[in-house]
């Protein structure tokens, strides 16, 4: 793929920067008039494309990540933080436990890939490393996992880490809400 020089016949940019909070502007302002810069536009072998391929990658064969309904936070450890420029308005900072499948009853994508296996998602969106610490007997501090204990969890990005699930203080029951689920919109 070569590089895009559409962005720079386009013209540098001039709107100005009144709406965003300081906004870096400088290199906006002349980055188009230097050549070197589009080389960077569109490089396939950039790390990020490799990221945005497996992604893709994980859509086609776990359909539940592209069209699953049915989503559910299970826990979170969490602080705001107020951004320059945000008005006052505080920012959810920190780590997520969010489980999301198949919405029971109403989808189905059995034969597709993987199925109507569910996925669990652990992330975070802090700016730096940041080492959490969880109490596997306080529902409150816990990372709770919509697997049961024992069971072998794999993280989908490389380099394909396995983890064996503790007992924890909560026990979600999938199984059993779909078959009450199912059991509710089945005619009698």
């Amino acid at each position: 793929m070569s590089s895009s020089n559409a962005w720079q016949i386009h013209g540098c940019y001039k709107v100005g920067s009144v709406k965003y909070a300081n906004f870096p502007i400088e290199s906006a302002a002349w980055g188009c008039l230097d050549d070197n810069v589009s080389l960077d536009h569109r490089d396939p072998s950039h790390p990020i494309r490799n990221i945005q391929k497996v992604m893709f990658e994980m859509r086609k064969n776990y359909p539940v990540l592209n069209d699953g309904y049915y989503l559910q936070q299970l826990s979170n450890q969490t602080y705001q933080i107020f951004l320059p420029g945000s008005n006052h308005t505080p920012t959810e900072t920190g780590m997520w436990s969010i489980y999301r499948a198949a919405f029971f009853g109403i989808q189905d994508f059995d034969g597709i890939g993987q199925g109507n296996q569910g996925m669990w998602f652990v992330y975070q969106n802090d700016k730096r490393d940041t080492n959490y610490q969880f109490d596997c007997s306080d529902p409150q501090k816990a990372l709770i996992s919509p697997f049961d204990e024992g069971t072998t969890v794999k993280n989908l990005f490389p380099p394909f880490d396995e983890y064996m699930l503790e007992k924890g203080p909560v026990k979600l029951r999938y199984a059993l809400l779909c078959d009450i689920f199912v059991s509710k919109l089945t005619p009698s």
